[in-house]
């Protein structure tokens, strides 16, 4: 009989893997690295020796090897199988292969066995070869502008890192020029004060970290030396920097705003009505792509036509207060059954950046009644004034109208009621331009605790007052 705490010879000793995990990530960055320390700390020894099979540890030359330790459990499983396997080259999805055993793997796995508290929560988003569900982004020559591969939080917003993969018919500064073309335009939006977003290269043997820096997006910055992955000792140094990655990530995380906007990621809504809505925040340019799709669907349901939509883009295109179709871009479109527009300006989400002062307040009413004019005078009505059909700057300064979707002509007859209307939003059964104006009361009422001035608090009373009982003009307020 055993006693407590003792082993039987030959049993296998207990999964370690946690525990080392623990341990390699310690002590947290204390902040982002400068772009020109990030090379030392993704090679710099880690605080412990990686656990890896006695057999793959005798391969490695002494440089290497004294990393490592021999180990059991999963983490050293994973990470033996990474070093000692010579992944195959060819086409682009080998490349994907290799990538993601030799170092995506590692992150996954590293996010996996640490506590709640030190694990950043990692998503991988790959391309997914702009299938006919998505929306396709092309460069004019024909090439997708999707990046190959992007690391995300689980929530699948905020950006840490993105790469790019080739088959082995390519050179190495083939991926590097996709990432600068796919990372074309910078934007706080996007980053919020990160001064580099970290990213990768490979294509067929050859791997190189790199960094686009902000201000400076014209090409990559290399970061460290290339490695040949058809090389064990490459492989395993692959392997330790993807440990040091992780610290780099988990202050990237740290540092990074919530409310940033989720560069590169579709964010697909299916609404029960039958129809999905897709949103698209550029890269390459700083524009935001929609698609509706199916369309007839949608104008079912809403009662809104693709030539009512042309007007009123077109009418207001040059004015404030809203967004607009984007020039040199793919423009407003309806093409088998899939309305399509690509817009700017982009900006925070009020749902998720509402004014918390009353000079924020102000500037919220003065940016939404421009843009509440722009459509009036244009012969419409918004109809669908709420919180996250807003958005403003990053100093939350300029404020406009999103989602222009539900305009219609004034005084047209609603064949829906939308939540957002109450009893004294429509006159006669008609949603005419007062009902925008008591709408934008009723937002701005949510606003009272930091509206204290009596002029605030006149100006709310008057847009509130009933629709119908409304006679001044956007113009006028």
């Amino acid at each position: 009989m055993l006693l407590a705490g003792t082993q039987a010879s030959g049993a296998e000793p207990p999964d370690d893997s946690e525990t080392v995990c623990s341990q390699v990530i310690q002590p947290p960055l204390p902040r982002v690295p400068d772009v020109s320390e990030l090379q030392s700390v993704l090679f710099d020894v880690l605080p412990v020796k990686l656990p890896i099979s006695a057999r793959v540890l005798a391969s490695l030359s002494s440089d290497v090897s004294r990393h490592f330790q021999p180990g059991t459990g999963s983490l050293s499983c994973l990470i033996s199988t990474a070093i000692e396997n010579t992944p195959r080259l060819g086409g682009q999805l080998l490349t994907a292969i290799a990538v993601h055993n030799i170092v995506m793997a590692i992150l996954i796995k590293l996010d996996e066995l640490l506590s709640p508290f030190f694990s950043i929560g990692l998503y991988i988003q790959r391309d997914e070869a702009d299938s006919d569900s998505l929306m396709s982004l092309k460069s004019a020559a024909g090439g997708s502008l999707r990046p190959t591969g992007q690391l995300r939080q689980i929530d699948e917003t905020r950006l840490l890192a993105k790469w790019e993969e080739k088959g082995a018919g390519h050179p190495l500064q083939d991926a590097k020029q996709d990432l600068q073309k796919k990372t074309a335009v910078w934007s706080p939006l996007y980053y919020g004060n990160l001064d580099y977003l970290v990213c990768f290269a490979a294509a067929g043997r050859l791997f190189q970290f790199c960094a686009i820096q902000r201000g400076c997006t014209s090409y990559p910055t290399e970061i460290g030396p290339e490695f040949n992955i058809t090389l064990p000792n490459h492989r395993a140094r692959l392997v330790l920097a993807a440990v040091n990655l992780y610290r780099v990530l988990a202050a990237v995380s740290a540092t990074l705003p919530r409310n940033v906007l989720p560069a590169g990621k579709d964010l697909v809504l299916n609404h029960p009505e039958g129809y999905q809505r897709i949103m698209y925040f550029r890269t390459d340019r700083l524009t935001v792509k929609k698609r509706i799709t199916t369309w007839s669907r949608y104008r079912d349901v809403w009662g809104v036509d693709f030539q009512t939509l042309q007007r009123v883009y077109e009418r207001t295109a040059m004015s404030s207060g809203l967004v607009h179709v984007a020039t040199g871009g793919e423009g407003l479109s309806l093409k088998a059954d899939k309305y399509t527009v690509e817009l700017t300006p982009v900006g925070l989400q009020l749902a998720d950046a509402r004014p918390s002062t009353e000079q924020q307040a102000a500037s919220f009413a003065h940016g939404f009644l421009h843009g509440l004019d722009a459509i009036h005078k244009s012969g419409h009505v918004y109809r669908d004034l709420h919180w996250k059909n807003g958005a403003c700057d990053l100093i939350m300064t300029r404020y406009f109208l999103v989602d222009l979707e539900l305009c219609a002509e004034i005084d047209k007859k609603p064949r829906f009621n939308l939540q957002s209307w109450k009893k004294d939003t429509l006159v006669d059964s008609r949603y005419t331009v007062a009902s925008d104006l008591h709408s934008l009361g009723r937002m701005l009422r949510d606003l009272e605790a930091i509206i204290v001035s009596k002029e605030g608090r006149s100006f709310v009373t008057e847009l509130c007052r009933p629709a119908r009982e409304q006679k001044q003009s956007a113009e006028q307020l």
